[in-house]
């Protein structure tokens, strides 16, 4: 009995490894196809390392950051982004995000000046600021839900919400596995004492 107990124990802990272990597929804001294809690919990893990751979450701290700037002042950040973006022309916004030599050519006929480009993108990684751009810059999407599309693509309510799942609320569980790994030793340590 005892041998099969200590198999039992192996076993169960190889699996709270597995549903311990949570993947972080960062910086998903440094490519655009990256960041359409997160989920599939974050889904892919899990499933290439089942033994090793119980889940694999995709995250943005680039997104994360600015939004949290943007959300700052009741929005204004925020705000004026998405008015300055949809007073360019589509096909000037797409031509003008292309590349950042373009978005900042003095010579270039958009409608919002050099100068006010420049602030806008500010410190953020081009990347972030393009995406953020798009998000924003689409029309379907209002200034109230804005901010739940950008916390969407920078992931971070998800790995939230992944970490309450797997540690916060197994909490009774792991402690009672381990207090019963604990009583397992004392019985065996008793059992060879006297």
């Amino acid at each position: 009995l005892g041998s099969v107990a200590l198999e039992a124990d192996r076993n169960l802990l190889e699996q709270c490894r597995a549903l311990n272990a949570i993947g972080v597929l960062a910086k998903v804001d440094q490519d655009p196809e990256l960041l359409a294809r997160r989920d599939e690919l974050a889904g892919k990893i899990a499933r290439q390392l089942p033994n090793n990751l119980n889940t694999v979450v995709p995250v943005s701290a680039g997104i994360r950051r600015a939004l949290d700037r943007l959300l700052q002042s009741d929005a204004a950040g925020l705000a004026r982004l998405m008015t300055l973006v949809r007073s360019i022309e589509p096909s000037m916004l797409e031509h003008v995000l292309a590349f950042i030599d373009l978005y900042r050519d003095p010579d270039l006929p958009c409608a919002v000046p050099l100068e006010e480009r420049e602030a806008l993108l500010g410190d953020m990684p081009w990347t972030v600021f393009t995406t953020i751009t798009h998000t924003l810059a689409d029309p379907a999407v209002d200034l109230e839900a804005a901010p739940n599309e950008l916390a969407a693509l920078a992931g971070f309510d998800r790995l939230k919400d992944v970490l309450e799942r797997r540690f916060l609320r197994r909490g009774h569980y792991l402690r009672g596995h381990r207090i019963l790994d604990d009583a397992r030793k004392i019985v065996e340590e008793v059992k060879y004492t006297y």
